[in-house]
């Protein structure tokens, strides 16, 4: 009897498993929107000048409007002639072109990768992506520029950890035989790092290498009992994630890896957190300053007169200027290996001694309080201006999964955890204090499996199964928020394999705390970005 066909086998001759995804000629891009732009407000601006019959502003207009018109037009054509579509398949990819022709690669014909992503306003990303692929004699270079909408998965993400798996399979089984994994500035072979450029060239046996921290969109690599990186590698150059993964199955895997470092306590500095005051301190004192000096100099020769309110202004806002400086150099805070710290102002807490984070991104200000330390010796970070990146959600949650361990292990030994002034875990039940038109009322309790909550931006909305709609709204700003949104997401993970709620309500979740990586979205979990609030 012949046996069904194996759909796999299909799929593995080159059949498309995604949807074809424009990764080159995208009209979405400065230099077609911009000059786009300008000529559309010249039309306008025309437009307005013959409603008013106001012709030299019509023909100012029209005489200006052809030339981003003409830029748009050019290139409009040149992304249209750069148009091209990518599929994955379960052993490469098939790229379309506008002209309709198909070209198939395999994975073993990519011998280089690098990517980047950049974060938008919107909350998507910005993903360009670089494969430079064996042609037989010669190589070509394939460059995907394409965009993600937040709580978009990313359609090539299979495919660039295969890719990446399988260079590092490629130099593992040929690192004896002289084969290297080169990148921008550097190459890895058999003998170890090859630095080619700057003050740390040279050769460095993996022996060497103690630590790598992804930071700043660099890979940081440290050597020895150094507490600064001695190389830095753009995270989104040739190569870098895969020599960052590799030299990470070997350093991670060491016992030796977390060892403290004599001469700093906090181990290796990894991130600073950047604000803007010293820079707009800076420039605003640049800008001012020769305007405090001329009207101090113009009221004192001259009729005085309003010369001396605006030189009083000024010297309030150059005084601004300099509490900026002052203020931006004296809070700056480091994240290292072990904890933070304050430099400038001696404060500096491990991990384990932090009690409670309070963290509102949003409204700069960041505050960590210490389980034995005084109130004086506890780091508050605030900012007048400030910027987002990535890396700082990484920071966050670490420290809060700190704290929610902690929690954790008092909630497994049947101890009751605070955890905001509205919501206190207990071993079997969330206890809330329900909010009415008239204020708090009396606090509640109820079984996990019967909860749910949306997390929007900036707060979180809590829903009880049989109440139509939520009995509590919690905010993001909150002391400890982000500890506690992360022990009830275990929580979640933890009974969700147990699908009749009423077995569920008798029994605790705290048996054991599941691995994050390992744990799949619940179906009562909700948020209205892909990324956690606060960003």
């Amino acid at each position: 009897m012949t046996l069904p066909g194996n759909p796999f086998e299909l799929l593995s001759q080159g059949k498309p498993i995604t949807k074809p995804l424009l990764v080159g000629g995208t009209f979405a891009t400065a230099w077609v929107t911009l000059p786009s732009m300008f000529f559309l407000a010249a039309l306008g601006l025309a437009g307005l000048g013959a409603l008013r019959r106001e012709w030299p502003l019509v023909a100012i207009a029209l005489s200006v409007a052809p030339v981003p018109g003409s830029f748009a037009i050019v290139a409009a054509l040149v992304q249209l002639a750069r148009r091209r579509w990518l599929e994955v398949t379960l052993d490469g990819f098939v790229l379309t072109k506008r002209d309709g022709s198909r070209q198939k690669y395999q994975e073993e014909q990519i011998v280089a990768i690098a990517q980047q992503s950049i974060p938008m306003s919107s909350g998507g990303f910005k993903r360009r992506v670089i494969l430079e692929l064996q042609q037989g004699e010669r190589q070509e270079r394939l460059e995907c520029f394409y965009a993600l909408d937040p709580g978009t998965a990313d359609p090539l993400y299979a495919l660039l950890q295969r890719v990446q798996r399988t260079l590092m399979q490629r130099l593992q089984a040929g690192l004896p035989h002289g084969e290297r994994l080169t990148g921008d500035g550097w190459y890895y072979d058999r003998q170890g790092l090859h630095i080619q450029r700057g003050p740390a060239l040279g050769v460095y046996p993996v022996e060497q290498l103690t630590y790598l921290a992804w930071f700043d969109e660099q890979i940081k690599i440290y050597r020895q009992q150094e507490w600064q990186p001695f190389f830095t590698i753009a995270q989104g150059s040739r190569n870098a994630e895969v020599l960052g993964q590799l030299l990470w199955s070997q350093i991670g895997a060491r016992p030796t890896v977390n060892d403290p470092i004599a001469s700093h306590p906090l181990g290796r500095w990894m991130y600073t957190f950047k604000n803007r005051d010293t820079l707009i301190g800076l420039v605003l004192l640049g800008f001012l300053l020769p305007f405090l000096f001329l009207f101090a100099f113009l009221a004192s020769e001259a009729v005085p007169g309003p010369f001396v309110l605006l030189a009083l202004l000024l010297l309030f806002a150059n005084g601004f200027s300099l509490w900026l400086v002052w203020r931006g150099w004296q809070l700056k805070l480091d994240y290292h290996q072990f904890g933070l710290c304050q430099p400038n102002l001696k404060k500096m807490l491990r991990f384990e001694q932090i009690q409670a984070m309070t963290w509102k991104f949003n409204h700069a200000q960041l505050r960590f309080e210490s389980i034995r330390l005084p109130v004086s010796q506890e780091i508050h970070y605030v900012a007048a201006f400030t910027h987002f990146h990535p890396d700082l959600l990484t920071i966050r949650n670490f420290i809060a999964s700190v704290i929610a361990e902690r929690w954790w292990q008092q909630l497994s030994e049947r101890q009751s955890v605070r955890w905001t002034k509205k919501l206190v875990f207990h071993y079997d039940e969330l206890e809330y204090v329900p909010m009415s038109l008239f204020g708090p009322e009396e606090p509640e309790r109820v079984a996990y499996p019967l909860t749910s909550y949306y997390l929007f931006t900036d707060h979180l909305d809590l829903f009880v199964q049989g109440k139509p709609k939520a009995v509590l709204q919690q905010s993001t700003n909150a002391r400890n928020f982000y500890p506690g949104w992360m022990v009830l997401n275990w929580i979640y993970a933890a009974i969700q394999p147990q699908a009749d709620p009423s077995l569920a309500v008798a029994a605790s979740p705290f048996t054991s705390r599941p691995q994050p990586s390992t744990t799949t979205r619940d179906q009562r979990i909700q948020t209205s970005r892909d990324h956690p609030p606060g960003s």
